[in-house]
């Protein structure tokens, strides 16, 4: 249910509209036939189709970084659009090389710092995470 779940969102993101009502409409027909099925009790799905959307969202609060700086590098375009049409216009080449390389250059200090903070909370999340299991596996044995 999980997968589905996210395979949801990740169709609701990209595509929207009626597609992605009728791929939501699979997913709780999935959910209905788990339950019925005696697959998985209810609230197994219904945890499944929450963490699936919370997991979602919570991913969603650091993809936004790789489209900002998209945006920075569009507003940095914007900004010297006029030079460059103008360069553009003289045939100058090396100017136009020159500009371009410029905003490259802008747009991947930005992108080294805020790629390091990603991974530095996944490594943080999976170190946590794994560090929580063996306690439970250590606190939960039978000796």
């Amino acid at each position: 249910m999980l997968v589905a779940v996210l395979t949801a969102m990740a169709w609701t993101e990209a595509y929207g509209g009626y597609s992605s009502a009728v791929i939501w409409i699979f997913v709780i027909h999935s959910a209905e036939r788990e339950i019925r099925e005696c697959h998985h009790y209810s609230v197994d799905v219904v945890v499944a189709i929450y963490v699936g959307i919370m997991l979602w969202k919570m991913t969603c609060l650091f993809w936004p970084m790789k489209d900002q700086s998209k945006d920075t590098r569009l507003s940095r375009l914007e900004k010297i659009q006029g030079r460059l049409m103008r360069a553009a216009k003289d045939d100058n080449i090396e100017e136009i090389r020159l500009l371009l390389k410029e905003v490259e250059v802008s747009n991947q200090v930005r992108e080294n710092s805020s790629s390091k903070a990603m991974w530095l909370f996944s490594g943080g999340s999976i170190i946590f995470t794994l560090s929580m299991v063996l306690l439970a596996f250590t606190l939960t044995s039978d000796r």
